[in-house]
């Protein structure tokens, strides 16, 4: 925020980290302060764990139906496995990713 002073920042997770992210360092601080974009994962019934865990703030959680079986997970999985991400992100970001050699296991 201090960096983006005028700018709206958002926070985009998919719902599995919404269950967890209570256990986050600074969780109250972040949902008082941002928005929070949700994208849908099927088995997770956000409105019960937004009324249950985040009622409070629930007016900066918006959850979005998004429907990609894409995850950070799968990403940095299939990077450790050496498995091409190519067909996941940007290849903007698979450079980026490459270049900072980000979610490799042994880093050189």
């Amino acid at each position: 925020k201090n960096m983006y002073p005028n700018d709206k920042l958002f926070i985009i997770l998919g719902s599995d980290n919404l269950v967890n992210l209570n256990s986050w360092d600074n969780s109250e601080y972040l949902l008082s302060e941002y928005q929070f974009i949700v994208l849908e994962r099927d088995n997770i019934d956000n409105k019960t764990v937004i009324d249950t865990f985040y009622y409070k703030h629930r007016k900066n959680i918006k959850v979005v139906k998004f429907n990609n079986n894409i995850s950070s997970t799968l990403v940095r999985n299939n990077i450790k496995n050496n498995i091409s991400i190519s067909n996941l992100v940007d290849s903007r970001i698979e450079s980026y990713i490459k270049t900072n050699n980000l979610y490799m296991i042994d880093k050189k």
